[in-house]
């Protein structure tokens, strides 16, 4: 970890709960896990709608209380419910397949180019369940996932309704989490409360609308978390 004021992890975006999305082929990030494997927390979710409008999502009553849900009787597909997991993450960067003011170009392997901006924020990744594939290969394969850095590399295009995700270890990463990062790791809410919607920001101002990752596919009615 640098040294330096200027160069300390900053705790997120500061008015709303800033998620991991990666929206377009071979996009990817660079993230430090601040959640374990075994700290990963699972809920079943709804998306809400006003007006048709995606408004973000909302727990489901059935699942987490046992109480009817309108959602589930209503047979509509798009209000079905979704298996969904969550984890804090450190965003160090974030590579693009696409040139934008303030990107500044990386060459990958020997024919590609990302560009790339620093991120520098605490995120929360928020994925079906579908997605989880690539946090169990490499945490049943090393025994944790906060001892190294990883890329997040999305493979399917934008607007794709099936991507995949790969978790791939950067060399030369390993170690254990920095004093600067295991501070703020100790101070995120717990994740249970973001699921449940009873913490939506990690600053003191009033959150805005987040729209989280849109295109997970709908989780089938039995899978096993981790």
């Amino acid at each position: 970890m640098p040294k330096g004021l200027s160069n300390a992890p900053q705790q997120g975006g500061g008015d709303y709960i800033k998620t991991i999305r990666l929206s377009d082929d071979q996009e990817s990030c660079k993230i430090r896990f601040l959640t374990d494997k075994d700290d990963i927390f699972f809920e079943w979710q709804h998306r809400k709608f006003e007006q048709g409008q995606f408004r973000g999502f909302q727990v489901c009553p059935e699942s987490a209380f046992n109480q009817q849900c309108d959602d589930c009787n209503s047979g509509d597909k798009e209000r079905r419910a979704q298996l969904q997991f969550f984890a804090w993450v450190y965003e160090y960067s974030h590579d693009y397949p696409v040139d934008k003011e303030g990107r500044e170009p990386i060459k990958v392997g020997n024919r590609r180019t990302r560009y790339r901006e620093d991120v520098g924020e605490v995120k929360l990744m928020r994925y079906a369940s579908a997605h989880k594939t690539g946090l169990e290969f490499r945490s049943d394969m090393l025994g944790t996932l906060i001892d190294r850095d990883y890329e997040w590399i999305r493979a399917g295009e934008k607007n794709s309704r099936t991507p995949t995700y790969m978790l791939e270890p950067v060399e030369g990463s390993n170690g254990t989490l920095s004093a600067d990062l295991a501070g703020i790791a100790a101070d995120l809410p717990e994740l249970e409360d973001v699921a449940f919607n009873r913490v939506t920001s990690l600053g003191k101002s009033e959150p805005a609308v987040e729209v989280p990752y849109g295109e997970e596919e709908p989780t089938k009615s039995v899978e096993t978390p981790f």
